[in-house]
């Protein structure tokens, strides 16, 4: 079992179909793996963020990791994970989504 989190920003959905997520898979991914509650995907990037060049993700084998942020920065990652996103949320017919900027913990 690997552990590891994902710091920055990422796509709460709840109700969106798999289809959906099956689609767009290259775009973004499950963040929780086992963890997730039924119905809601906490999604995160599955490729890197136009602009972004600090870590995102950190596992337990790694030296402890330090995700710090300045706003600008916080507000250029949630725009870049928009612009990233952006042919998911158009596809989104049913379900509802939030962009949102926190730890995502990921069991796998």
């Amino acid at each position: 079992m690997i552990f590891s989190v994902y710091v920055g920003p990422y796509v709460e959905a709840t109700g969106v179909s798999q289809d959906i997520l099956d689609k767009h898979f290259n775009l973004l991914c499950d963040g929780r793996g086992e963890l997730s509650l039924p119905g809601v995907k906490y999604l995160v990037p599955n490729q890197a963020l136009r602009g972004v060049i600090r870590e995102m993700r950190f596992t337990r084998d790694l030296e402890p990791g330090v995700a710090e942020v300045t706003r600008l920065q916080h507000m250029d990652e949630m725009g870049a994970l928009h612009n990233l996103a952006k042919p998911f949320l158009r596809d989104i017919k049913k379900g509802t989504w939030e962009i949102k900027w926190g730890v995502i913990p990921c069991m796998s």
